[in-house]
């Protein structure tokens, strides 16, 4: 019999590829027919890399300079939250917060100069 993965040569009985490690039996929930994972001669599967878990939120602590950074760089600061908002809530928090205020205090000071620059001629007159 033969890894269909791989095409390594493996037992009539083997529950995964010794060469790549791919299941040879098809999961079913209701009847696993090899339940501790062991090849046909007894010795144990090879072990498997299971994708990185995510980030620990609990042991984040960030710094102001990601608010600073979301203040002085709002379209940043926008796109950083809305792609931390699940795996760092509190950094993105920060940052959102920052980019927040940072587009609020633009948009203030482009409104007031393009007043300053419409009043500007009446008061040199």
């Amino acid at each position: 019999m033969f890894c269909p993965k791989c095409g390594g040569q493996v037992g009539q009985d083997d529950a995964f590829c010794r060469n790549c490690g791919t299941s040879l039996k098809l999961s079913d929930p209701l009847n696993e027919s090899v339940p501790d994972g062991r090849f046909s001669d007894g010795s144990p599967r090879p072990p498997q890399y299971p994708a990185p878990a995510k980030p620990d939120s609990s042991a984040e602590k960030p710094s102001g300079w990601w608010g600073a950074l979301g203040f002085f760089f709002p379209v940043i600061g926008l796109v950083l939250f809305l792609v931390w908002n699940d795996d760092y809530p509190a950094r993105a928090k920060k940052i959102g917060i920052g980019a927040l205020i940072g587009a609020i205090v633009e948009t203030v000071f482009s409104i007031a100069a393009f007043i300053f620059t419409l009043t500007l001629p009446l008061f040199l007159t």
